[in-house]
């Protein structure tokens, strides 16, 4: 009982920063849904022992495992395309700044 009543916390979590908009839907949401999947998974023993048979594995709890394992390696891998992603257009913006300075300070010493 104790672990449907922490998913749904989570779940609660999660819609909340959803509305206050300081999670972005398109870029984490996905994963974090899949989080919440993956813990109904590991309550539901049945579903657990028919994963670890399909991919062969002996020791079942190691599905769990290996399936957080995925999920935070897709998470940590969309957020780090998302911050390069922002580096980029960051790296852009200097650019166009430090260019604009420099024609300022041409035509201020065409104008002297």
């Amino acid at each position: 009982m104790i672990q449907i009543t922490v998913l749904f916390c989570i779940m609660l979590i999660i819609f909340i920063l959803l509305y206050y908009r300081l999670v972005q839907v398109d870029l984490t949401f996905p994963w974090f849904l899949s989080l919440i999947i993956l813990g109904f998974v590991g309550i539901n023993h049945d579903l657990v022992v028919k994963l670890a048979s399909f991919f062969q594995i002996y020791n079942e709890p190691l599905v769990i495992v290996f399936l957080t394992f995925f999920i935070l390696f897709g998470l940590v891998t969309v957020l780090l395309i998302g911050y390069t992603n922002l580096r980029l257009k960051q790296i852009q913006l200097v650019r166009k700044i430090a260019e604009m300075e420099l024609m300022n300070q041409i035509f201020s010493k065409k104008n002297k």
